[in-house]
């Protein structure tokens, strides 16, 4: 892993001058977002860990994050925290624990497999996810929010929600990455969409000039795994003064750079009354949502050093419950769908970064 970062203290005041404002919307029956992001080591400490088999590791309420510090990196890949899901472990109810694959998977396949699965998320699986909904058993959603409840943004005294940053140099660019965390995915239990998941790290991406003053060029936001980019000047990216504002899907929480129904029936309305960004903005002058629609509720970030943060460069685990994905399991172990993601670096699963780390320039497909 060479990943080389700017100086500590130009990246943290890069990230407060561009610290994203995030709205949140409601899905087209009116129903809004239940899950709001989160500090992710309160998750942690949240869930309870699993390795294949299923063998349970550490019970919840004790797990914390300096327990997956004391793990081997190599050891990391095939574990998973199981945030609401710990019904079905013992009796095997309805789905199954995957099992630890056999042997190593080579570059060449991952490759390809990479490649494979980037075409079936654009064609064959929304086919496939039309036609059978990946939905968890009901009782999970519903345990999911009953453990999410403390930490709901919309409750006055809920802790303040997170924002991870780092600041990357990848040539030709400066990288300020900006990552936030969610319990849980409720797009199929909750809004009548296509999956559910325990844990969500959703991401944008800023690519500055690597020279002073470090102005914008392209911004990538993260959605379904697929990046959606847009030159600084497009006229299609809507700033609150220097901050960029990103339409958060209702239950898929994918990002989008207006507000609308995206893939799937993924509503990015940002009609639903909550806004989460960066602290001393006012409400004002929305230029896309009507002022009937625009948001009542103003939560402001902690902003949080990724680089900082050793749990998540050593974890390679899965956020949520890993199980068998129907008959692809076979071919794709890693596909998500109903399983958990990886964390914020590795892909999960595959000892590998993700590829916002590896190749953020490629990964964007901006010009080099």
């Amino acid at each position: 892993m060479d990943i080389s970062f700017a100086p500590r203290t130009k990246a943290t005041a890069l990230a407060k001058r561009h610290a994203p404002l995030l709205v949140f919307g409601r899905d087209g029956e009116g129903r809004g977002e239940n899950f709001y992001p989160m500090d992710a080591e309160v998750y942690i400490r949240s869930c309870t860990l699993y390795a294949p088999g299923p063998r349970r590791i550490i019970v919840r309420g004790r797990l914390t994050p300096e327990h997956l510090l004391h793990i081997p990196a190599e050891n990391t890949s095939e574990l998973y925290m199981t945030f609401a899901a710990e019904r079905l472990m013992p009796e095997h109810v309805s789905i199954t624990p995957l099992r630890k694959r056999r042997g190593g998977w080579s570059d060449l396949w991952d490759n390809l497999q990479d490649r494979l699965f980037d075409l079936a998320a654009r064609s064959v699986l929304p086919a496939v996810e039309f036609l059978s909904p990946q939905r968890l058993p009901g009782f999970v959603w519903e345990t999911a929010l009953r453990r999410y409840r403390p930490y709901d943004i919309r409750h006055a005294h809920a802790p303040s929600p997170v924002l991870y940053y780092a600041v990357q140099v990848h040539e030709p660019y400066w990288v300020l990455h900006y990552w936030f965390f969610y319990a849980f995915n409720d797009w199929a239990s909750g809004h009548g969409g296509h999956n559910d998941h325990e844990g969500d790290w959703e991401s944008i991406h800023l690519f500055l000039e690597p020279q002073e003053p470090h102005r914008v060029e392209w911004l990538a936001y993260a959605a379904h795994g697929l990046a959606d980019k847009e030159h600084v000047h497009s006229g299609d990216v809507e700033w609150f003064g220097p901050h960029p504002i990103v339409y958060v899907g209702t239950g898929t929480h994918a990002s989008y750079f207006r507000p609308g129904v995206y893939r799937w029936k993924d509503w990015a309305t940002g009609e639903g009354g909550v806004a989460v960004g960066p602290p001393g903005s006012q409400l004002y002058n929305w230029p896309r949502i009507p002022q009937h629609q625009r948001p009542r509720l103003y939560r402001t970030w902690r902003l949080v050093p990724l680089d900082e943060m050793a749990w998540a460069w050593h974890y390679r685990g899965f956020w949520g419950t890993h199980y068998k994905y129907r008959w692809l399991s076979a071919l794709f172990p890693v596909l998500q769908g109903i399983n958990g993601p990886g964390g914020p670096i590795w892909q999960a699963g595959r000892d590998r970064l993700r590829p916002q780390w590896e190749d953020p320039v490629r990964w964007a497909r901006l010009p080099r």
